[in-house]
């Protein structure tokens, strides 16, 4: 994906702007209970730490975190992993 793909050539605020827009087209054609937003957003909370935008990335990330349960819960995944968790240190995409 371009955001991703943004991140891993240091073109943070590209990065930034990229996630935004694949977070918009994401919350409007599937909505925002979604993994997928939720792997959106814990992408984008770690272009936001990378750029020094703490606050926000917390934010976001515990926002992918909320989705992320809910999805599990929904859908009777018991041994929920946060996508946080399996990050290196590149953005990742969907684990599908």
């Amino acid at each position: 994906d371009m955001a991703a793909a943004y991140v891993r050539m240091g073109r943070f605020y590209d990065g930034v702007v990229a996630y935004q827009r694949a977070m918009d087209i994401c919350r409007k054609t599937l909505g925002e209970d979604r993994f997928e937003y939720a792997v959106l957003l814990e992408n984008y909370a770690h272009v936001l730490r990378k750029l020094g935008r703490k606050r926000e990335a917390k934010a976001a990330q515990a926002q992918g975190q909320r989705i992320q349960q809910e999805f599990n819960r929904r859908n009777g995944v018991g041994a929920a992993i946060s996508v946080t968790a399996l990050r290196s240190d590149r953005a990742v995409s969907d684990p599908r």
